[in-house]
């Protein structure tokens, strides 16, 4: 993707909200197989993996001066978060913790600074446990404008 792309743009502010999360510790922009997650140490976690979809466009805007050129869209742009840290006895308090923060940082700046239009929440009832770690997963819907220059 380009580096100045809206999607980009929006992917690099969400891990900037990420990075707020008081006790996340490692902060990564791809989904981590069970082996990467081996090579972490135990003071790199918790670790919150992000990975952003392409856009989605919902909705097409014509041009005011012809109605036969497209000018811009909106689009959803899906951006899954994974929280993953260590199984122990405190895990499920520690996870409960972690995403009220998460939801928290990610509200707090609900369109990006201007980035999108909007967010929607919405976090997969499914705790993953696969010893000997814990995991949650949270997407983050934002529709942003775009126009037919790019993404």
């Amino acid at each position: 993707m380009a580096e100045n792309s809206l999607r980009e743009q929006i992917l690099v502010s969400v891990k900037s909200q990420l990075e707020k999360v008081k006790n996340a510790k490692t902060i990564i922009r791809t989904f981590p197989q069970l082996s990467d997650l081996d090579e972490f140490g135990m003071s790199q976690f918790p670790v919150i993996a992000l990975v952003g979809g392409l856009p989605d466009p919902q909705e097409t805007k014509w041009s005011g001066r012809s109605h036969h050129t497209v000018d811009k869209f909106h689009s959803l742009l899906a951006v899954s978060v994974w929280v993953y840290d260590h199984t122990g006895e405190e895990a499920d308090t520690r996870l409960s913790e972690l995403a009220d923060d998460v939801w928290a940082q990610l509200w707090a700046n609900p369109t990006l600074s201007s980035l999108g239009l909007r967010m929607e929440l919405a976090f997969d009832p499914e705790v993953g446990h696969f010893p000997p770690y814990v995991a949650f997963k949270l997407t983050a819907n934002f529709t942003y404008e775009h126009t037919t220059g790019g993404i």
